[in-house]
């Protein structure tokens, strides 16, 4: 094949072929097919119903400033998942993921990334794919020995994480409840909260949960099962005086949260677990106390505002 003239790579001929020349880009790290597998979501309300297909479609091309990155590895949030519910066919999915770029579209930051690994973050989705073109400005070069396998998840987790402790900082609350505390963002919390100093109260629901955390340094645990979990709860709220607490369940889980924290504290709702809205909150904790239930996205500062 011969040396495109447009700047972009060519998939003519059964694969995608980006020839080195003087002063142009590097060669491609691996050969790429002309088509690549793609994962097709069939939706449901039922999530134990949601199916995935593959399908075979054109891999794309990367243009000038952008590279194409062959994926490794891909987690699955809420986030991904979340719309799933409402049925219907998803394709283009996955948030995050980490692989290597194997080929550039040109330029110097495109050119400087062939041959290593990266991470992607990209909320439009493109990770449940065997290759994804990427802007080489937007990509997270992955430090050397470290395997995208291992950096999959390196983003929405981490830095939801990061957005937390900052909030609970700039809201000057000692400490902060988070529910739903056994889940991966909840294990990672207690770790980061541990060396930040930042004092934590885990929520969960069943005793086993509760002790997965406390193998991981978990100092404050309420278990919902256990009869009496409001008052610890309540206890815990006063002599840590906390004013903030982060839900991942809504419905009228906030709501109870709300009720046992001070007049002036927030409760953010940062998901959705319980497959409901917000409901049963307390006016008067809105009115009298200056209670307020707030929300926030997935980049830090995540809930400040």
């Amino acid at each position: 094949l011969g040396e495109p003239q447009d700047g972009s790579c060519d998939a003519s001929g059964g694969g995608i072929d980006c020839p080195a020349s003087p002063g142009s880009r590097p060669a491609p790290a691996m050969a790429v097919p002309a088509t690549m597998k793609s994962i097709v979501v069939n939706g449901h309300a039922d999530l134990a119903q949601v199916t995935m297909e593959l399908e075979e479609v054109a891999t794309p091309q990367p243009k000038e400033g952008e590279v194409l990155i062959k994926l490794v590895a891909a987690p699955l949030n809420p986030s991904d998942y979340g719309a799933w519910r409402g049925g219907g066919q998803f394709r283009n999915q996955g948030k995050e993921g980490a692989g290597v770029v194997v080929a550039s579209g040109g330029g110097a930051a495109a050119d400087a990334l062939v041959g290593k690994g990266v991470g992607i973050a990209a909320m439009q989705g493109c990770s449940y794919q065997q290759y994804t073109t990427m802007p080489a400005t937007s990509l997270y070069p992955l430090p050397d020995g470290l395997a995208p396998e291992d950096a999959a998840s390196f983003w929405v987790n981490p830095y939801t994480a990061v957005g937390i402790v900052e909030t609970v900082r700039e809201k000057k609350s000692p400490a902060f409840i988070h529910t739903a505390a056994a889940s991966q963002l909840g294990q990672m919390l207690v770790k980061f909260c541990k060396a930040e100093g930042v004092g934590l109260v885990n929520v969960v629901r069943r005793e086993e949960q509760a002790e997965t955390l406390r193998q991981l340094g978990a100092e404050h645990v309420v278990v919902t099962d256990k009869e009496g979990w409001q008052d610890q709860l309540k206890g815990l709220v006063k002599d840590l005086k906390i004013t903030v607490a982060f839900d991942a369940i809504a419905g009228g889980n906030s709501a109870q949260l709300l009720g046992v924290l001070p007049a002036g504290s927030t409760c953010f709702v940062y998901g959705r677990l319980s497959g409901e809205d917000l409901h049963s909150v307390n006016v008067g904790d809105l009115i009298y106390s200056t209670k307020t239930v707030a929300g926030g996205g997935v980049a830090p500062p995540l809930f400040c505002g």
